[in-house]
C-alpha cells in the first residue's frame, strides 16, 4: 500500500484499487473510486499543488488533488520500484531499466546518471526539491543533485544494506535501511541504532515530529527514537497497532500526529504520548564482586568510588532496578566508559562481568530500559585501577633521572678524555710549527745572508764592469777606437744588475693577505701589458676572505706568474691575454692566463722561454713547493693556457 495526501487522502493498494478517506474525519470509512489493472504494485508521488502521479507494473496515471483521473497510460512491463515529483512537474521514475524522466506520454533515460546493463537501483527518495538519493545494488547511496545543466551524482557512499527511506536535517541524513537507522555526516557514517533487545531493525518508513524525535516504521514495529539521548521507545501490537509490520509508503503530517502505513492498514500516531526516560525509577547495584569476592564495604545506592590496585582488577556489577517488576523490565544497557565507546545491552538478572580491567580511571555507566525501549536515567560508579609500581609517573621519572645521570657521567668523561686529547695534538702540532717555523727563519735568513753576499760581490763586480764599458763607450764618442762587442757586454751586464735586484726583492718577500696578493697580480698583467702593448681582460671573485699567505707562498706563485707574463711578451706572439683570479670552496687558488699567440706545438716549444730549458722547470718546482699544480696546454684553435692551483691553507 502507498499513500498520498492532497485535501483528503488517497490510498492506492498493490491490487491496483484507490480509495479516498476525508482528511480530518476518523470516522469516515474509506471510499473505492477506482480499480486500476495497470496500477497494481504501485507507487505514488505528490506534486506541490496536490495533485500526484502513480506508477504501477505496466501503466503510469495522474490523479487531481480531489482524486480524479486525469491521465493514464500504459507502459511496457518493469519492475517499477519509486517514483519522485518535483516542483516544475519534473518526474522521475525508477524500473529496472534504470532512472528514467516522465515526460506525460513516455520515459527517457535520464542524462548525466551512468546505468549499465546489469545494475540497478531499488529505491528513490526525495530530500528536497533540488536533491533526492538512490540506493544502489544494496551497497551503496548515490547522492543526486540538480544543477543547471542536469541532474550530477555528489557522492556515492558505502552502506551496510539497502535504503529504504531517508529524510535531511540541516546536514545530517538519516537514512532508514535494512540494518537499523544510520547517522550521515559528510557522507560518512557516524552512528548507527539498531538495538539488540528489539532484532534487528528494517526500517520502511521515517518520521520526524516538532520535538525532534524520529518515528521509524520497522518491520518489527514502531520505534521512536530521541536522537540526542540515544534512548527509544518501543510501541507493537500489544500498544494497539493494527499490525507490527510497517511498510515503504508515504508519510503524512497532521499536526500533532503521522499517519504511517502497515501491511493491514493504516495507522495514526499522537506524538504527544511518547516519552524517552523512566524518570520516576530509581536503578541501583544489587552486588558488586571484587576478585570473584562479594563486596560488603560499597553503598548499593550511592556507591562511592571503587578504588582497586592492579591485582584485583576484575570486577562484576548486578544491577536492579525499584519500581519496575520483572515482566516491565527488558533489561540493561552498560559500558565502562574510557574503555567501551557503546553501549551493551543485557537481561534483567544478568550479571555484568569486566575481567582484567586494565590500569586506568573509568566510569562504569548502565542504564535500565522497559519493555517499550524507555531508558531510566543513568547510574555511574568511578572506577580506577592503580599501575603496578613501574608502570606510575614517579618510577619512570627516577629511571629518567638514573639514565640522564649515567649519560651526564659517561658523557663528562668522555668530554674530558677528548679535551685532553685535543691538548696533546695541539701541543705536538705547536711543538712541530714552532720546529717549521725554526727551519724556516733559518732558510730565510740564510738566503738573506747569500742574497746580500750576491749583492755585495757579484753586484760590485757586476757594477764595475758596468760602469767601465761606459767609460770606454764614452771614449768611443770621443773619437777613440772601441772593440765594437763593448756595446754587447754592457747591456749583458745591465740586464744581469737588473735580474740580481729582482731576485734579491723577490727573496725578502712579505706575507699578504689575499685581496692584497690579488690586486699586486692585476698590476703586474696592467704594468706588463702596457709595456708589451697588449689588450687584456681580467676576470675575479667580487671579493676575497681575508686569508694570509705565507711570505714563501707570495714569493713562488709571483715569479711562476712573472715569468708566465714574460713568456706572453717574449715569445708567444699574442695581441691579447686575459687573467682569471678565483678561490674554490675547499680554498684552493686559481691563477689563470690564457693567450692568443702561436701556442706550444712541441714539447721543445714549451721550454722556448729562455732557450735552456730551465725556465719550465723552474715554474713547476715553485708549483710543487706551493703544494699545488701547474698545467701548460695549448687548444687546438691557437694559443696557450697556463693555469696554476695552489691551497691557501
Amino acid at each position: 500500500m502507498t499513500i498520498s495526501s492532497g485535501r483528503d487522502i488517497l490510498c492506492f493498494t498493490n491490487d491496483g484499487k484507490t480509495y479516498r478517506k476525508t482528511s480530518g474525519d476518523k470516522d469516515s470509512d474509506e471510499k473505492l473510486i477506482g480499480v486500476f489493472p495497470n496500477l497494481i504494485k504501485s507507487k505514488v508521488a505528490t506534486y506541490p499543488n496536490g495533485s500526484c502521479i502513480v506508477q504501477g507494473t505496466n501503466g503510469i496515471a495522474t490523479f487531481d488533488k480531489e482524486g480524479i483521473l486525469t491521465n493514464i497510460q500504459k507502459t511496457p512491463t518493469n519492475i517499477y520500484l519509486g517514483v519522485l515529483a518535483f516542483d516544475d512537474q519534473e518526474t522521475l521514475i525508477l524500473s529496472n531499466q534504470g532512472i528514467q524522466t516522465w515526460q506525460g506520454d513516455s520515459l527517457t533515460s535520464l542524462p548525466g546518471i551512468p546505468f549499465g546493463d546489469t545494475d540497478f537501483f531499488t529505491s528513490l527518495i526525495k530530500l528536497t526539491p533540488n536533491r533526492f538519493v538512490a540506493s544502489y545494488r544494496q551497497i551503496e547511496l548515490w547522492d543526486i543533485s540538480r544543477t543547471p545543466t542536469g541532474w550530477k551524482v555528489d557522492s556515492k557512499i558505502p552502506m551496510p544494506g539497502e535504503t529504504n527511506t531517508a529524510i535531511l536535517r540541516n546536514d545530517t541524513l538519516f537514512a532508514g535501511t535494512s540494518a537499523g537507522l544510520l547517522t550521515i555526516v559528510n557522507d560518512s557514517i557516524v552512528a548507527t541504532f539498531n538495538p539488540e533487545p528489539l532484532g534487528n531493525l528494517w526500517v520502511n518508513a521515517i518520521h520526524e515530529d516538532d520535538r525532534g524525535r524520529l518515528w521509524l516504521g520497522t518491520e518489527q514495529g514502531l520505534v521512536c527514537y530521541f536522537p540526542s539521548s540515544g534512548n527509544y521507545q518501543y510501541y507493537g501490537e500489544a500498544d494497539g497497532l493494527p499490525d507490527s509490520w510497517f511498510i515503504r509508503a508515504n508519510v503524512i503530517d497532521r499536526d500533532s500526529a503521522f499517519i504511517m502505513a502497515t501491511k493491514t492498514g493504516l495507522v495514526t500516531v499522537n506524538t504527544s504520548l511518547a516519552d524517552d526516560t523512566l524518570s520516576d525509577n530509581k536503578i541501583y547495584l544489587s552486588d558488586i564482586w571484587i576478585n570473584g569476592i562479594r563486596d560488603e564495604t560499597h553503598s548499593l545506592y550511592d556507591p562511592q568510588p571503587l578504588d582497586l590496585d592492579y591485582q584485583h582488577n576484575s570486577v562484576s556489577f548486578l544491577p536492579g532496578m525499584i519500581e519496575l517488576g520483572p515482566s516491565e523490565l527488558s533489561g540493561f544497557k552498560h559500558r565502562l566508559v574510557g574503555l567501551q565507546e557503546d553501549y551493551t545491552y543485557g537481561k534483567s538478572g544478568e550479571v555484568v562481568r569486566y575481567p582484567s580491567i586494565p590500569p586506568g580511571n573509568y566510569t562504569f555507566e548502565f542504564v535500565g530500559v522497559d519493555k517499550n525501549g524507555r531508558s531510566t536515567l543513568p547510574f555511574t560508579l568511578q572506577v580506577r585501577i592503580s599501575p603496578p609500581f613501574y608502570q606510575t609517573w614517579w618510577f619512570w621519572l627516577l629511571c629518567g633521572a638514573g639514565v640522564f645521570s649515567g649519560f651526564y657521567y659517561f658523557n663528562r668523561r668522555a668530554v674530558r678524555r677528548e679535551t685532553e686529547r685535543q691538548q696533546a695534538i695541539q701541543k705536538e702540532q705547536a711543538r712541530q710549527a714552532a720546529e717549521t717555523l725554526a727551519r724556516h727563519q733559518a732558510v730565510v735568513s740564510e738566503q738573506r745572508r747569500i742574497m746580500m753576499e750576491l749583492h755585495d760581490d757579484l753586484g760590485g763586480t757586476l757594477g764595475s764592469l758596468f760602469y767601465k764599458l761606459d767609460g770606454y763607450l764614452l771614449d768611443q764618442e770621443s773619437g777613440l777606437e772601441i772593440n765594437p762587442d763593448f756595446e754587447q757586454l754592457k747591456n749583458t751586464s745591465g740586464e744581469a744588475m737588473k735580474k740580481l735586484r729582482e731576485v734579491m726583492k723577490s727573496n725578502v718577500a712579505k706575507e699578504l693577505p689575499l685581496p692584497v696578493f690579488a690586486r699586486k697580480l692585476v698590476d703586474m698583467a696592467r704594468a706588463s701589458a702596457q709595456s708589451a702593448r697588449l689588450e687584456w681582460t681580467l676576470e675575479r671573485d667580487d671579493a676575497f676572505p681575508e686569508i694570509e699567505l705565507s711570505s714563501q707562498q707570495v714569493h713562488n706563485a709571483l715569479l711562476i706568474f712573472k715569468e708566465a707574463l714574460q713568456n706572453i711578451r717574449k715569445h708567444a706572439k699574442a695581441t691579447s691575454f686575459s687573467l682569471r683570479l678565483h678561490l674554490d670552496p675547499d680554498n684552493t687558488f686559481l691563477i689563470s692566463l690564457t693567450d692568443d699567440g702561436i701556442g706550444m706545438p712541441s714539447a721543445a716549444a714549451a721550454e722556448r722561454h729562455d732557450g735552456t730549458g730551465n725556465g719550465l722547470h723552474n715554474m713547476r718546482r715553485r708549483a710543487a713547493d706551493l703544494q699545488g699544480t701547474l698545467s701548460i696546454t695549448s687548444p687546438p684553435a691557437g694559443g696557450t693556457v697556463l693555469q696554476l692551483h695552489f691551497p691557501l691553507t
